[in-house]
């Protein structure tokens, strides 16, 4: 590679840390200008133009590093798209679990406290310097796993499921799996130039949090966070980050994993195929275990678009439907319009948020918003 070339180079993985795309072209030239000047430098040393240019770049540092820290110096606009999307859709949660509580005679049990609690870490979040989660990637990783495990060894079973209790409030330690993938996106960035040894150890740290989600347990939470796992780390391999032939990339994590699947498939097959049979015919255990099922079922099959002809008060029953069913009442009171209203805004909202992401350039924020 020619010296000018190599310098292009190093000057393009450092912008491509940076998202504000109006600060790149004066960066790029800044830092061009500041290489070819130490070049020319230990030219005038006695050095040859190519061991001149290398040690040019070497003094200057690693390219993603300074990108990082310029990218949280040169911020980049707010996407007021998707922050004011999330807070529809935060909102939304807020009405439908509002509407729930108001139509059971529940209303003792409705907090709108934890709704601003979540939105408000959600904008420190959005607003942090974004290069400290690069810089303790590591440290994030295992003190997420360490006060997940603490929670779940200490906390209280409520119908065969974990809960965490501080206080007055208290959260299903199901939600986890929606922590989790982000963690382990930043335990993949880590390791992405480690090759074939980089991604056996990502395998190994996707095991940590699925056990968890076992011990909870959780089979919907650990099947989104093997899902995202999964797709983290092929689009990582598929993008180059490990610096091997993705051929033998690919096949180190597909055939490990659909090894495990096929022996866990098999292995919890009596358990699925009775909650797949059921939930395909509720009607044969409409009392039973198809309960669930049978309600939802007909609430879903009596609506029309603007009103339901469910007859009843088919949510009012105390048999443990609670507010994770809050939009199948919504739909049984008001009719499929909310159903339309609330797929169309998560459509829309996952449509902007992959767009973003595959236009990022940064290895940092490509997994990170792909988690």
């Amino acid at each position: 590679m020619q010296p000018s070339e190599k310098i292009n180079a190093y000057t393009q993985i450092v912008c491509n840390q940076i998202r504000w795309k109006k600060a790149k072209p004066p960066i790029a030239q800044e830092i061009e200008n500041h290489l070819w000047e130490q070049r020319d430098a230990y030219i005038a040393q006695g050095y040859t133009e190519l061991a001149a240019t290398d040690k040019a770049i070497l003094q200057m540092g690693n390219a993603e590093e300074i990108g990082l820290r310029l990218d949280g110096t040169h911020r980049p606009k707010s996407q007021w798209a998707l922050l004011i999307l999330t807070g529809f859709l935060m909102l939304l949660g807020v009405f439908t679990n509002y509407f729930f509580c108001f139509y059971t005679d529940t209303l003792n049990a409705f907090e709108f406290f934890p709704y601003v609690i979540a939105f408000a870490i959600f904008l420190a979040c959005y607003f942090m310097d974004f290069s400290l989660l690069g810089k303790y990637a590591l440290l994030i990783y295992f003190g997420v796993l360490l006060f997940s495990t603490a929670g779940i060894l200490g906390n209280v079973t409520v119908n065969g499921r974990l809960y965490w209790s501080v206080g007055f409030f208290s959260v299903s330690a199901s939600y986890l799996a929606l922590v989790f993938p982000f963690v382990y996106a930043l335990f993949v960035y880590t390791l992405r130039k480690k090759g074939l040894w980089g991604i056996f150890l990502c395998e190994m740290g996707y095991l940590p949090f699925a056990l968890l989600l076992v011990m909870l347990p959780s089979l919907s939470g650990l099947v989104l966070y093997t899902s995202a796992a999964l797709a983290i780390l092929c689009f990582s391999i598929y993008k180059g980050l490990f610096r091997i032939n993705k051929a033998y990339g690919f096949l180190a994590v597909l055939i490990p994993f659909f090894t495990v699947f096929f022996i866990f498939a098999a292995l919890i097959m009596p358990y699925a195929s009775t909650r797949i049979s059921v939930f395909l015919n509720p009607n044969q255990d409409p009392y039973g275990s198809g309960y669930q099922f049978f309600l939802l079922r007909n609430a879903f099959l009596n609506a029309t678009l603007l009103k339901s002809e469910s007859a009843g008060n088919l949510f009012v029953i105390p048999s443990g439907i609670s507010s994770n069913y809050s939009l199948a009442f919504l739909i049984q009171k008001t009719g499929l319009i909310i159903l339309w209203t609330v797929i169309a805004f998560v459509l829309i909202f996952a449509a902007l948020g992959l767009y973003k992401t595959l236009k990022q350039k940064s290895a940092l924020g490509m997994l990170t918003a792909l988690a």
